[in-house]
């Protein structure tokens, strides 16, 4: 959907700030498709409680490998696809490592899947938590505190008809931005 609305803006759009939801690698790659700057923060890295987790792993996208803690290196198979890439570490490095209580509990190895656009969604886990993107980031506050003042105190849209709850909707949006003008003292 978020692709038909930038169609449907007039003005080209340079950068989207969003959630989480739109981080996703595909997203990405509409985004850097058509050179807009996604500000999302892409989805974190499933946690289970103390264990290890991909990123605690070295992946080399360019050398097509991953490195874990203990040094085993294990290689990325090539693309087949939109399919997630699994590597697989050697059942005998992983039955001989210290770490396998907190790594792995299966006997043939840790496996870990390199998603297809791994090259955009791993600089944006990076970013995540970084002071420049957190400031960008706060911008997407100001635009929801408005979706939420359009929303409160109603329910249900008071009129019936497309056409009725079109205007009801500009109407709303004219009188939040009139109030804000006011706040601002662009208008008295």
């Amino acid at each position: 959907m978020i692709e038909d609305l930038i169609d449907a803006d007039p003005v080209p759009v340079a950068e989207i700030i969003a959630d989480t939801h739109y981080g996703s690698g595909p997203t990405r790659q509409a985004m850097a498709d058509r050179g807009i700057d996604l500000v999302a923060p892409a989805q974190p890295i499933p946690t289970r409680g103390d264990k290890l987790t991909k990123a605690d792993f070295d992946i080399d996208l360019e050398a097509a490998t991953v490195t874990c803690p203990q040094g085993n290196t294990a290689p990325i198979p090539p693309p087949n696809g939109a399919k997630r890439r699994q590597v697989r570490f050697a059942a005998t490095d992983c039955s001989a490592c210290e770490l396998k209580p907190r790594c792995t509990t299966r006997d043939g190895g840790r496996i870990i899947e390199i998603n297809p656009h791994e090259e955009l969604l791993a600089p944006a886990r990076a970013q995540r938590h970084e002071p420049e993107f957190l400031a960008r980031y706060r911008l997407r506050s100001q635009a929801e505190r408005k979706i939420a003042q359009i929303k409160s105190r109603t329910k249900n849209v008071p009129w019936r008809g497309l056409d009725k709850a079109n205007l009801w909707l500009d109407l709303r949006i004219a009188a939040l931005n009139l109030d804000r003008a006011g706040r601002l003292g662009i208008i008295r």
